[in-house]
Order: C-alpha cells, then sequence, then structure tokens
C-alpha cells in the first residue's frame, strides 16, 4: 500500500524520484505517515516530518525555522472529490496538535493551496527559493510554539480522540503509521495527486 501509493504520487506529480516508500520512512525515523483506507484499500496518504528552513518574510527578513511540514499528500484520483482528503488533513493536524497555519508546506500544488485558503483562509507568503510554502501567519502568531484563536496547537486529548473515534469505522479510516511498525492495507493503481503538489477536496 504505503510503496504503491507513493510511485502513484510520484507519477502523479511528475516527479524524478518517490517521496513516499518504505524505505524512506526507515531512511527518515522522523517522518510521519497517514493513512486513510476504504474497505481496507488504502486511497490516501499524508507525510510530515520537521525541516529545518531559511524563509524570506515580506519584509526582507531571513528566518531559520524548523516546522512541521507536510512533504507528501496524496488521493488516488478514483476516491477524490468525496471529502477523503480534507478527513485525512484534518485527522494528521488534530493528531500532531498543530494548525495549518503553523505547518510548512513542501512545493504545493496550485489545487492545494486553494483547498487551504478555501478550509482556512491561508493564503499570504512570500515565494521561495526553496519551493516551501510558509504562511505569513506562522510568524504574526508569533511561530510554531504560540496557540492562536484561529485554531493553534490543539490538545493531545483532542487528537487522541479523533483517532479513537475514526478506527471504529470499519469502511473507512485513516491510519498513523511511523517507520518502525509499517503495516500493509490494501494497494490501488496510482493516478492523480492530492496535496503537496497537486489536490482535490
Amino acid at each position: 500500500c504505503i510503496d504503491t501509493m507513493g510511485q502513484g504520487s510520484r507519477t502523479a506529480q511528475g516527479l524524478s524520484s518517490v517521496l513516499t516508500s518504505v524505505q524512506r520512512l526507515q531512511d527518515n525515523p522522523n517522518h510521519r505517515l497517514y493513512l486513510y483506507c476504504v474497505d481496507k484499500h488504502c486511497v490516501g496518504i499524508i507525510k510530515v516530518g520537521v525541516k529545518k528552513l531559511f524563509i524570506r518574510s515580506r519584509n526582507g527578513k531571513l528566518n531559520e525555522i524548523d516546522p512541521m511540514c507536510v512533504l507528501d499528500f496524496y488521493v488516488h484520483e478514483s476516491a477524490q472529490r468525496n471529502g477523503y482528503g480534507r478527513v485525512l488533513y484534518d485527522f494528521m493536524i488534530k493528531a500532531e496538535s498543530i494548525a495549518p497555519s503553523k505547518l510548512g508546506y513542501d512545493r504545493p500544488s496550485n489545487k492545494f493551496l486553494s483547498f487551504l485558503q478555501k478550509h482556512f483562509s491561508l493564503c499570504d507568503y512570500v515565494p521561495q527559493t526553496n519551493n516551501f510554502v510558509v504562511f505569513s501567519q506562522y510568524f504574526q502568531d508569533g511561530g510554531s510554539h504560540d496557540n492562536d484563536a484561529g485554531g493553534g496547537r490543539l490538545s493531545k486529548t483532542a487528537g487522541a480522540a479523533l483517532r479513537s473515534s475514526s478506527l471504529t469505522n470499519s469502511n473507512s479510516s485513516p491510519h498513523h503509521h511511523q517507520q518502525q511498525h509499517q503495516h500493509q492495507h490494501g494497494s490501488s493503481n496510482s493516478s492523480s495527486p492530492y496535496g503537496t503538489n497537486g489536490g482535490n477536496d
């Protein structure tokens, strides 16, 4: 499931290398992968991990930050337009106890940027040479360690509650996987991306 979805994401984005695979997760133990499964078939993935970035703000100041970043986000084309991407994304931010404005985004597509603007009113950022997007709210709200009224860091209890309630649905549920315990949850054919380089809501 993981390798198949990672290959699907690579193909859809037109990349020269795969962003998500079991081997890459083993090589980067601090990365975390969330899966969305329907009837035991994986239809969506989102991978996150901390990155050290140099981001230039609108006033020209160069900031060294280490935000949690969305590194890959993909929903199989056959499963798009069903809301799975939003469920998966919401599950991830609650499990990570973080607000969308506190995340960095690796090479987000126009679809993903539209998704973030539509659902979270995130649209203001300065283009960077490293192709990461960090929204201005990240700095306005005091960086990644502050709470904010727009949905700052969520409590760990909220994340645990969502994980518990989601997993009770036998037909469709997000799953959280770390490097040390990879499990296969079926397979899917590669198709179009959802997220860091493409998407649907």
